[in-house]
């Protein structure tokens, strides 16, 4: 079997470096053929912890400690030192998926690819579930470049995260280039994995997530000023970091001749689309105050100085939609930063609706998730549905003007306490969030952008999401009632994806298979098919999104970005006769409301009255 190795850079005790390696320890192989090496930059006594985290994996494991060191030093430590015929770079405090080695290995066992590509999602720092999401080899594709034009199919497709996390490499292939990590250090977006594509004979992908990168900063609940010049201060910083490393990788590849001679174009529009289009986003994604970072007149000098005939590229055109309506910002009439914040924020705010009843135990990571969100041009409405707990305490807690609190003096149902959040919404875009559910940190960015690129006829858009639910059993070992959780993935990976796109009602009237809190709306959508029954006591998402469907195509995301926890003492699990009523009373509602709609695609009824 061959070897992988991990290369961990260490360099602050903060870091929850025990996350790491538990991952690792629960890697669905045995892992004799793995490598640890661990390159930290703290002081040689700082150090005596990480074997006590490490013990019990059966593997080769080191720390190499270099006082003060940066962090691509510790990186390249690593490619130099280590030793397996793999390698996989790995953040401290962040973890990867548990079948990501067995996969991996299998598939290194059986080929020589040079690289096994995957994606990344970012989570709450308090997330434990990581290890729910769908990763199986059946979901990997492979591509074998023989001829120029494969490789430039794939140079141009969105098939790969360019993060150099997400990734594993033949180390035979760093070393016959003699590829090293720059010093312009830079967290969100390395060049190292997109110079390697132009090399590579050999990639095996998947979209699906095998990496977990985690949300460490403790800034929320900072004041509101603090606040934001902290998220200010970062995207000056990311902005910055994206213009130098572009810059210096569109430099070194238009300086290799072999390269530049064959990809100028798909050169240039990499670079037009990573140094101007995405600092684009990032700057949309900021929301109030682009003004106060001019930049714009930069990257419009930089990028019509060095790829001034980007219309005749038929790279660009590659693009989506949305990101060829960025690059018209080049030429528009635009005179100051407040001008150009003003184009890129316009129609693109987005509202956030939390309705809560007596969940302050977990309603605090809730609105954690949001305000750590990478998109932050948003308003948040929570609305306390009658709580005779602490919610408001918690509520206040936050210090940030985009939350909004409204409080019903009595207790009235979700769909009641949503449709407020509904009539006081001023954002563009809908989105909501359970009291006691995660979201994944870049699940509105995510899906904003995915909407923005699509034809306007998508009026909203959905993505996978992974259903924790606990029951109750007998453990046998001490004959105690304890709490066993599930997962599965709704909607379910056998359905097939052509059923879960565009005009989505046949496919819904039978069962649904989409989570309210998944959508991610166009506010039109509610001024034209209504807002929630407040007559139903459960199912009123699954009667909304038939409604939806039945006026608007809707676009499914393939990525697992939300996580509900149907809750042992729920609604849904509450065995009340009364209670238990009422939901039968809303199935048979939902059933004989689209009765018609079913015999019109010769569906039969689900529901058996006895």
């Amino acid at each position: 079997m061959k070897t992988i190795s991990i290369i961990i850079p260490f360099c602050d005790l903060d870091i929850d470096i025990e996350r790491t390696a538990n991952s690792i320890k629960n890697q669905q192989i045995d892992l004799d053929n793995l490598e640890i090496l661990i390159v930290s930059s703290l002081k040689e006594t700082e150090n005596t912890s990480l074997s006590r985290f490490f013990s019990g994996i059966k593997c080769d494991f080191t720390i190499k400690n270099i006082e003060k060191a940066s962090s691509e030093i510790l990186l390249n430590t690593g490619i130099d030192d280590c030793h397996g015929e793999y390698i996989l770079f790995l953040k401290a405090g962040d973890e990867i998926h548990p079948a990501l080695l067995m996969n991996v290995a299998s598939i290194i066992e059986n080929s020589d690819a040079d690289l096994i590509s995957f994606h990344r999602t970012i989570a709450h720092r308090d997330f434990t579930r990581f290890g729910d999401d769908p990763f199986t080899i059946e979901d990997f594709s492979f591509i074998g470049i023989e001829d120029d034009m494969t490789r430039r199919e794939y140079l141009c497709s969105d098939y790969f995260d360019e993060c150099y996390l997400c990734h594993v490499y033949r180390k035979s292939l760093i070393s016959s280039i003699g590829l090293y990590f720059s010093k312009t250090y830079c967290d969100i977006d390395y060049v190292f994995a997109y110079i390697l594509l132009f090399f590579t004979k050999s990639i095996y992908y998947t979209f699906d997530h095998g990496y977990c990168s985690f949300e460490y900063k403790n800034t929320y609940r900072k004041a509101i000023a603090d606040t934001k010049n902290c998220r200010f201060e970062e995207l000056k910083k990311r902005i910055s970091d994206r213009l130098n490393l572009q810059t210096n990788l569109y430099q070194m590849l238009c300086g290799i001749p072999e390269i530049a001679g064959e990809y100028k174009d798909i050169i240039e529009a990499h670079f037009v689309k990573e140094c101007y289009v995405q600092n684009m986003k990032l700057l949309r994604a900021f929301g109030d105050g682009i003004d106060k970072i001019l930049l714009f007149d930069i990257l419009k000098y930089i990028v019509l100085n060095i790829v001034p005939h980007w219309i005749s590229n038929d790279i660009i055109y590659s693009f989506n939609r949305d990101e060829l309506e960025l690059l018209t910002l080049m030429n528009a009439d635009i005179s100051s930063d407040r001008e150009l914040g003003d184009a890129l924020t316009a129609k693109r705010k987005v509202t956030v609706i939390t309705a809560t009843y007596n969940r302050a135990s977990y309603l605090k990571k809730s609105i954690e998730c949001i305000l750590g969100q990478t998109y932050q041009n948003f308003e948040y409405i929570i609305v306390d549905d009658g709580s005779t707990d602490n919610t408001q305490e918690v509520v206040n807690g936050f210090d940030d003007d985009r939350i909004k609190l409204i409080s019903n003096k009595n207790n009235k149902g979700v769909s009641h306490a949503r449709n407020i959040g509904l009539t006081n919404a001023k954002g563009d875009y809908i989105v909501f969030q359970d009291d006691d559910d995660f979201c994944r940190l870049d699940k509105i960015e995510k899906q904003l952008n995915y909407i923005l690129g699509l034809p306007d006829n998508y009026k909203f858009t959905y993505c996978e999401c992974i259903l924790h639910e606990e029951y109750e059993a007998l453990a046998k070992e001490n004959k105690n009632n304890s709490v066993i959780t599930t997962s599965s993935v709704i909607p379910k990976r056998e359905m097939t994806d052509v059923r879960k796109n565009g005009y989505i009602l046949p496919a819904l009237l039978p069962k649904n298979f989409i989570c309210s809190t998944a959508i991610f709306f166009k506010k039109e959508c509610f001024e034209k098919a209504g807002v929630f029954n407040e007559s139903l006591i459960a199912y009123e998402d699954w009667e909304i999104t038939l409604r939806m469907s039945k006026l608007f195509d809707a676009a499914f995301l393939k990525e697992p970005l939300y996580d509900y926890y149907r809750r042992k003492n729920g609604l849904i699990n509450n065995k009340d006769i009364e209670h238990r009523n009422k939901i039968l009373e809303a199935l048979i509602w939902i059933d004989k409301r689209y009765e018609q709609d079913r015999k019109k695609y010769g569906i039969e009824s689900n529901i058996k009255v006895v």
